[in-house]
């Protein structure tokens, strides 16, 4: 759609690095998923049998789940998911738990197909005794089950805030997400640095319960971004653009080529790697051409259309 780049001037604005960089160009569309498809991969997160003939066989049969998330079940597969929708340990047995934080390693509902699913209740220790007291307190007695963990939540919690991430950041390594399993008693951290001893950087400070993923070597990447709208002018040989910004994004450069007819123009953003916020705002910034836009179209090279502002 965007024609041959024979006889076209590529133009990187001020700053480019990189002139052999491929063009921002269109993605290809990706197929929307059918509705069988979407049934089967929720089927799938409940443990159902989720294999597209038998899921068809069930849309035909027309018994549907009753809450927000609908999609084709046998009647006692409605029954499961319902049963899960009501699971709750009830205000009395969360009161005991808050009141013994040094036991208490956080409660989930679980999947157990084809048996009901059940409250998972996590204690440090006297398994045995919490079990009795919380079972009397609880709701649905009938689906507590208990496990020992090693570690309270209260206690994982404050191994967390121990982590000084200042000191990590100036030392080379950046925390951008800190979360903690309780099964494994372990605090999560995952990491930008190009240093290759990460793990064993936080394990010398902090002890063997801290466990490290590194997601990217470097603070941000390099992505092409939406163009939002394109204007002639300050300069004669400028367009000022507005671009798709936000999320700690921040301009780069942009690639340009030039036709007779139309400008082509892609925007070469720094994105923030790992954890980006939602904001989504227009960014402007100045191109340069190597002649005035006059009557030529401007053109998206991530979309291969003119921009429309949203």
């Amino acid at each position: 759609m965007l024609g041959t780049l024979l006889g076209a001037v590529l133009a990187l604005s001020p700053g480019a690095q990189a002139a052999q960089e491929p063009m921002c160009r269109p993605l290809p569309e990706r197929p929307r998923p059918t509705k069988v498809e979407i049934y089967q991969q929720i089927r799938e997160a409940h443990g159902f049998r989720h294999d597209r003939a038998y899921v068809r066989r069930l849309m035909k049969r027309g018994v549907y789940t009753r809450d927000i998330e609908r999609f084709p079940v046998t009647r006692r597969e409605r029954r499961y998911v319902e049963l899960r929708g009501r699971l709750d340990l009830g205000r009395r047995a969360y009161r005991y738990l808050a009141r013994r934080p040094a036991i208490d390693g956080g409660t989930s509902i679980e999947d157990a197909w084809p048996r009901d699913p059940y409250l998972l209740v996590r204690v440090t220790r006297d398994r045995a005794k919490h079990a009795r007291a919380i079972r009397r307190l609880a709701l649905q007695p009938r689906y507590v089950r208990m496990k020992l963990v090693e570690l309270s939540e209260r206690a994982l919690d404050r191994l967390r805030d121990r982590i000084d991430t200042r000191a990590a950041a100036r030392d080379g390594i950046h925390v951008k997400i800190s979360s903690y399993d309780t099964d494994a008693a372990k605090v999560d951290l995952q990491v930008i640095t190009e240093r290759a001893d990460a793990a064993a950087y936080f394990r010398e400070r902090y002890g063997p319960r801290i466990r490290v993923r590194v997601i990217a070597r470097t603070l941000t990447s390099p992505g092409c971004a939406g163009l939002w709208d394109a204007t002639a002018g300050p300069g004669p040989n400028e367009v000022t653009i507005g671009w798709e910004g936000g999320g700690g994004a921040t301009f780069d450069h942009a690639q340009v080529a030039e036709y007779d007819d139309r400008v082509v123009i892609g925007v070469v953003a720094q994105l923030p790697n790992g954890f980006r916020t939602a904001d989504l705002r227009r960014e402007q910034a100045v191109v340069t051409l190597s002649r005035p836009l006059g009557d030529r179209a401007v053109i998206d090279a991530t979309t291969g259309r003119t921009p429309r502002a949203p």
